[in-house]
This record gives structure tokens, sequence and C-alpha cells, in this order.
């Protein structure tokens, strides 16, 4: 009897171990962009964590293609759009058939603003766009999906071209194409470096479609982008923006999550220093898990989020 319990207390502390993940993948954006920055710290942070699990961040097109790996098992984290988020979870829209109810929110990192981009010397507004080329994102990307949305909501009912050029900053400035929609916290780091490339502004939405918009879909707000962010660009600009959300299967390890979590918070400060988007970061817990919400929250990131203190912030070491 006694040899019978030793048998089956390693079994179980085997099955145990075994059941405890030894890597991560968090699928993220495009290199360079906000959401790969954050997937960088995110594993960083795991990565300096003493119980051996191994983080690695999977560079994507964005959400549509990170929805896409949650479901095949291609990746056990991401950061995905909220609106985007909220479709696949309901199987709604382009999600029609393929729901992904398995799905649980770990937290909102920040929100995205619309941000309609042309050259400074544009002359026309939203309705000037009719019949032009304009960029609206990678083929698989949440910024794609929303700009067409939102503008089809604006009276362009899809009236424009649609080229996917290698440079989009190049193809802007060099008057290619006639604007650059992208759904991103700011400031941006594409946004600097084409305001670097020549003279832009942003075109605003109308308060009629804002408020429209918001009223019907729950997961955007009326927001802005900030003013004097970039060269010459002084005042706030109107729009709608969606949350990010860092997103997981529901079968996700609880502990990975706790672990996640604390790291993150005790060393928000360096967070936040490392990624752009600051004017847009979510900065207390219940703004980080009030935006997450639109689908269900995971129990343990429900829990730990609620048990962080805004205090004196604590830092790892660097080895």
């Amino acid at each position: 009897m006694r040899n019978w319990l030793l048998v089956s207390l390693l079994v179980l502390c085997s099955w145990g171990v075994r059941a405890m993940p030894t890597s991560l993948v968090i699928a993220s954006g495009e290199i360079g962009g906000v959401y790969f920055q954050m997937a960088g710290e995110f594993c960083r942070l795991v990565n300096l964590q003493p119980q051996g699990v191994s983080c690695s961040v999977l560079p994507t097109d964005g959400s549509l293609e990170n929805l896409s790996l949650l479901a095949d098992g291609g990746a056990d984290m991401a950061l995905v759009q909220g609106d985007m988020l909220l479709a696949a979870y309901r199987g709604e829209g382009r999600f029609a058939g393929t729901a992904q109810p398995d799905l649980r929110a770990i937290m909102a990192t920040h929100a995205e603003p619309l941000t309609l981009i042309v050259r400074q010397d544009w002359s026309g507004g939203l309705a000037a766009l009719q019949g032009r080329a304009v960029y609206l994102g990678a083929p698989l990307s949440g910024s794609r999906a929303t700009a067409s949305h939102l503008l089809a909501l604006s009276g362009l009912l899809g009236q424009w071209q649609e080229p996917f050029p290698a440079d989009p900053q190049a193809a802007l400035c060099q008057g290619q194409i006639d604007m650059i929609a992208l759904l991103s916290g700011h400031p941006s780091r594409f946004v600097v470096e084409l305001a670097r490339r020549c003279p832009i502004r942003f075109l605003p939405f109308s308060a009629d479609t804002i408020t429209a918009y918001v009223a019907m879909h729950p997961e955007y707000r009326i927001s802005q982008i900030p003013g004097r962010l970039y060269p010459n660009l002084l005042a706030p600009v109107s729009t709608v923006a969606t949350p990010a959300i860092l997103v997981a299967r529901k079968e996700i390890s609880a502990k990975i999550i706790q672990q996640l979590l604390t790291a993150f918070w005790n060393n928000r400060s360096q967070f936040n220093k490392n990624v752009s988007a600051y004017a847009n970061l979510f900065r207390y817990p219940e703004h980080m898990l009030k935006p997450a919400q639109l689908i269900p929250v995971h129990p343990a990131a429900a829990k730990t989020l609620s048990t962080l203190k805004y205090d004196a912030v604590m830092t790892l070491p660097n080895n």
C-alpha cells in the first residue's frame, strides 16, 4: 500500500511539472509597431522570472492574423484590437461561423485612436478621398478592417482604390497614395518616421459620425489624437478609439498570467519608457480591467488586477 501511494504521488508530481508550460509565444504585430514593442517587453519580464518559462515574440500582420494564430494554437497570447476581439468572440462579421468563445482577456494595454494621415498640402476632407488611392493597413491587420468600416460609414461606401505599396510612407510623400489609415496608440513610431519624411496632418471625423458610431458599437469610445506629439501638429484631432487587449485561450496557465501581470506592474515605469504610445496607455488597474471586459476576463487576470496597488515602482534585476 505504501509503495502504491508513493508511485501515485510521483505520477501526480510529474504530471504537475509537465502541466506547467515551459514556453510562451505572444503574437504581436509588424516589427517596430506598438504591439511588437509591448510583446517584447512582456517577454523580457517573463524571461527574467526564475520559473524557467521561455517567452518569444511572433511578428504578424496584426489582429486578424493574431486571432487566427490563437484559434489554431500557433500562439499562446496575442495583442488584439478590442473591436476585432469582440467580433471573433461572438462569431460576427468576418468571423461568422468561426466564433472563438474560448478567448479570455488578460488586460487592456492602451487605447488605439483611428488615425487618418494625409500630406499637409491635402486640401480636402474625407469626401475628397472618393476614388483616390489610400492605404488602410496590411491585409490581415485590424486597422484595415476598422478603417474600411468607418470610411464607409462616413459616406465613401468603399469607393476608393487600395494599393499595397511596399513602403506606404514613401508612397504618401511621393503622391502615389493620398491617405494612410492606422489604428494605433500615440505617439507612434510609424507616424514619427513619416513626419520626418514629409509634412503631414490628420483628418478628423465629423462629430455626427463619431457619435453615431460609438452609440452603435460599445467596443469604441469618443477619443482624440493628442496635440503636440508630432512636428507642427499642435491641436488634438477628433476620432474614435478601441482598446488594445492582451488575450489568450481560457486553458492558459493561471500561474503564467499571475507572473506576467505582477512582473508588468512592478516594472511598469520601465515598461512604459520602452514602448511608444505613452499618451494612450492605461495606467491604473481598473482602467486595464474595465476595457478588457468586452469579453470574459480570465479569472486569474481578474484576481491579479484586483490586488494590484498603485504604489512605489519596483524593478527586477538586469541579469
